[in-house]
């Protein structure tokens, strides 16, 4: 393949080859320059000048093979160009002696008995002191041989090429094709390893998840550890099926083909994190199938579904445990806030939830006030952020400034996932049908 001097290397040549044909018709050797034919430009008075007017991709080299590059980007080989030149050569002399008429002959001459541009004649060009600029180009790697090809061009066409260059005036002329000229990129790609081996394993058919739905409660009730499932799709039963749930898997104790029930808890070891999960089925080979011993430790290939994302909320376990300010439990019957007690606290609020806490997870603690019976309705709502921590953990840590005594409901939300509230489905009671916990008493 070329690079990047192959175009200055085949118009060089192109000029060499003729020159030196003429050269062996007449005895003399023609001026050759390759200038753009305009007044001045330092075009001979009698000779010939070589023009590149214009250079054209070849489609049917280019289009020989579009895999260059794997689906992500990454080349398999040298990316190519290939290019076909147009050159005008144009004549020049005394008219009167048909000097031009007479150089174009030759040339023309020359062109028939020297079709194709050769190695040889690129690297003779090489080694020529006058083209010392030239001795890089790799153009006599190129397997293929450049054709030489004479254009007809009709009188418009011609005219073109002239109005394309200003002040110029039409002289003897004729165009020349060189076909083609292969171009490649500097960048080697890769090659990859060898297949060694195949083998196969014939599945049941690739299980589709359809939806998943909170099993026997309202799908608004948030998804914690302790609930249960339900897994709704077609395809889930398989030699060996399993549920994955971010990076860990398990096998369900009861499956049928279209729904599985999964009680979350039985990923309480797992390591779960609060906030949008990825929920798969997957269908393993099965574990006694018969394979070489030396290929035991080989990863196996698997059936995997879509994935389908459910939110996880955290579960505040216990009690929230106050430190750096003082508590105080009202007594029975006592006014839990005085109007006058407008003191603002500060201190921390240690909360213990039912799944770990990633270092990288936004963790915050929502408090709104319970408002007292004959205090002014105006609902006082505060949001802390969790202490840095360096470690999974399931306790953290809330500093809390600027709160008012009283009585607070809270939650606390994990990557936007947020807590659970109690809600008091006693009848009878004053609070029937409203939020009665988690609470924290500020005294």
């Amino acid at each position: 393949m070329s690079n990047h001097l192959a175009i200055a290397t085949v118009t060089a040549t192109l000029g060499r080859v003729v020159q030196a044909g003429i050269q062996s018709i007449s005895g003399a050797a023609p001026t050759i320059t390759t200038l753009q034919p305009i007044p001045g430009s330092g075009t001979p008075d009698v000779g010939i000048n070589i023009f590149l007017y214009q250079v054209t991709p070849n489609s049917a080299v280019n289009n020989s093979d579009l895999n260059l590059r794997r689906p992500k980007g990454d080349l398999i080989r040298r990316a190519q160009m290939g290019l076909d030149l147009h050159y005008l050569l144009t004549f020049y002399g005394d008219e009167k002696l048909l000097e031009a008429q007479i150089l174009m002959g030759s040339a023309v001459k020359t062109l028939v008995d020297n079709p194709f541009l050769t190695s040889s004649m690129f690297r003779k060009t090489l080694a020529d002191p006058n083209f010392s600029y030239l001795a890089e180009s790799t153009l006599p790697e190129q397997t293929e041989r450049v054709r030489l090809t004479p254009l007809s061009l009709k009188p418009d066409d011609m005219a073109r090429i002239w109005n394309t260059m200003p002040q110029a005036n039409a002289m003897l002329s004729i165009a020349y094709e060189a076909t083609f000229v292969l171009i490649e990129g500097d960048d080697m790609g890769d090659a990859p390893m060898p297949i060694r081996d195949r083998r196969t394993y014939v599945g049941q058919g690739q299980p589709i998840v359809e939806r998943v739905t909170h099993m026997g409660r309202s799908q608004r009730t948030p998804v914690t550890m302790g609930s249960i499932l339900s897994i709704i799709g077609k395809n889930f039963k398989g030699q060996d099926t399993r549920i994955k749930i971010g990076g860990t898997t398990i096998r369900p104790p009861n499956i049928s083909d279209t729904q599985i029930n999964l009680n979350l808890s039985a990923f309480n070891a797992a390591g779960l994190k609060a906030g949008v999960q990825s929920l798969q089925i997957i269908h393993f080979p099965p574990e006694n199938r018969q394979i070489e011993t030396h290929r035991r430790q080989e990863p196996d290939f698997s059936i995997e579904s879509n994935a389908i994302a459910f939110v996880l909320c955290p579960k505040i376990v216990g009690e929230a445990q106050l430190s750096g300010w003082e508590q105080s439990e009202p007594l029975p019957g006592e006014q839990r806030l005085q109007a006058s007690d407008i003191d603002p606290r500060q201190g921390d609020i240690t909360i213990e939830l039912d799944i770990q806490v990633e270092p990288s997870q936004r963790v915050l603690l929502i408090m709104n006030r319970v408002i007292v019976t004959g205090e002014p309705a105006n609902l006082v709502s505060s949001i802390f952020q969790a202490k840095v921590h360096d470690i999974p953990t399931q306790t953290v840590t809330f500093p809390c400034t600027n709160l008012q005594p009283g009585e607070y409901l809270f939650r606390v939300q994990v990557d936007g996932a947020e807590s659970e509230f109690s809600i008091d489905t006693n009848l009878q009671s004053s609070t029937f049908d409203q939020y009665i916990g988690p609470k924290i008493f500020i005294s």
